[in-house]
């Protein structure tokens, strides 16, 4: 339940103009500025694909993921980290190829994905490609 009001949170603030377009902070291609409600919002989100990446349960972290109307890579990092931790590596692969910005968490959860692959283990050299 609320990882729906937050979703709905964020939505209604970007509706209403309370998450501002500025050029102070940049964002991907975007330079926004959010509010602490929408910073809370996306930090619950986040914390919320985590925990359904550890439990196994892939299906509810990526029905929040794709519903967050706005991502950091935090958020971007952490659905990759959840497909990686269970075993859908070209889908950690795929996501990591959309990411907008990459930081170096995320490159690590992209390696460590690799390493810890039953594919990479079998087959090693067919990841250089």
């Amino acid at each position: 339940m609320l990882v729906k009001q937050a979703c709905i949170l964020l939505h209604k603030l970007i509706a209403y103009n309370s998450v501002k377009f500025s050029q102070s902070t940049s964002y991907s291609s975007i330079s926004i500025n959010l509010n602490d409600k929408a910073i809370k919002a996306i930090i619950h989100l986040n914390s919320q694909i985590s925990k359904h990446g550890r439990t196994g349960n892939i299906k509810d972290a990526e029905t929040i993921f794709y519903r967050m109307p706005i991502k950091n890579v935090v958020s971007w990092t952490t659905m990759l980290t959840a497909y990686a931790e269970n075993g859908q590596i070209n889908n950690a692969r795929k996501l990591f190829d959309e990411m907008p910005e990459r930081n170096v968490a995320s490159w690590n959860a992209m390696i460590t994905g690799y390493m810890r692959s039953p594919y990479f283990i079998a087959c090693p050299s067919r990841m250089l490609y």
